[in-house]
């Protein structure tokens, strides 16, 4: 991945083929994508992936958006 890696919030992974990448995880808490957390997006793109724990953005609005969530599996325990 070899796009832009520029000044956004510290979730901010990467941008590849005009998607932004995000992974909104704190190791000791809950995670949420939500209008706060879409405030703190300076990345342009015409597509949006973002990690986070739970959404409480309604599908509509992330289809108009081009957001597509990716739940953080948490709940996988070691072996």
């Amino acid at each position: 991945l070899v796009e832009s890696k520029h000044k956004d919030n510290k979730y901010f992974l990467n941008k590849y083929n005009d998607t932004a990448y995000y992974f909104n995880y704190e190791a000791d808490k809950v995670t949420t994508l939500n209008h706060d957390f879409l405030s703190a997006i300076k990345t342009k793109a015409e597509q949006y992936v973002i990690y986070a724990d739970k959404c409480l953005l309604t599908k509509e609005f992330m289809t108009k958006k081009n957001i597509i969530f990716k739940k953080i599996p948490r709940d996988i325990t070691r072996f």
